[in-house]
């Protein structure tokens, strides 16, 4: 498989292999083969090479951070490799691979999700990049599916989080049945109806400050879409009329 950015993905269950293969790795090597996975030299210097980290990388470094065994050095460059995992093309999927997985623990989904919002917030081009915008909207949707009442807060948050920033970019310009989709949401579980109402409220506070650029940009299409759905339709009739 492809992403829009045309580079090779993974297959979905290489997430589950790798962090297998991980577990039973960390048990029987030292911190420094864990470092030397994630392109750190045992020595605690980065290494030179600037290629696409792997989601075995991106796993590893993950491992590194919250193994108990770690050194204060390995955690430092685990996290330096992973803020800079998230700037590659490949983030998005690798993100989504991770996140979507629900053998991996939460710090692991957590961060998995926020590859994908670092993608979205910082890396993509919104207003000349639309044939991304189908792709990550799929990314989130996902998210948004797989919730269950046992994931906590900051899961969801998160995932909320990642719909707002989405809808921002995208919601009347590409995204045109959003409200349906949260409709259908609410109608799924308590979990979920607590995620709209998160991404409701969320979407509200940031359209009507105007406090980022891109609700600045949007601010009237954003406002009027906010509109449609808070407005009950009796009254937006009367508005209009």
């Amino acid at each position: 498989d492809r992403d829009v950015t045309g580079v090779q993905t993974c297959a979905l269950p290489i997430s589950r292999l790798c962090f297998e293969e991980l577990n039973r790795t960390s048990s029987s090597h030292s911190m420094a083969d864990v470092a030397v996975a994630v392109n750190v030299a045992p020595n605690g210097h980065q290494a030179a090479e600037d290629t696409q980290p792997s989601l075995h990388q991106v796993l590893a470094a993950l491992k590194a951070i919250y193994d108990p065994r770690s050194s204060n050095q390995v955690r430092q460059d685990a996290s330096t490799f992973l803020e800079g995992a998230k700037r590659y093309p490949q983030a998005p999927a690798q993100g989504f691979q991770i996140a979507v997985d629900t053998n991996n623990d939460y710090a692991l989904r957590h961060f998995g999700l926020s590859m994908v919002e670092y993608y979205i917030k910082y890396v993509w081009d919104w207003d000349k990049e639309s044939e991304a915008e189908g792709l990550l909207r799929s990314y989130v949707l996902e998210f948004a599916k797989i919730l269950e009442p046992q994931d906590p807060a900051f899961i969801r948050n998160k995932v909320g989080q990642l719909w707002t920033e989405l809808a921002k970019r995208s919601w009347g310009i590409e995204w045109m049945n959003m409200d349906e989709q949260l409709v259908e949401l609410w109608h799924a579980t308590t979990t979920h109806k607590l995620l709209v109402l998160n991404i409701l409220e969320t979407l509200a506070e940031e359209v009507f400050s105007r406090d980022d650029t891109v609700t600045g940009i949007r601010s009237q299409d954003l406002g009027d879409e906010c509109t449609e759905i808070f407005m009950p339709e009796s009254t937006l009739e009367e508005i209009q009329s």
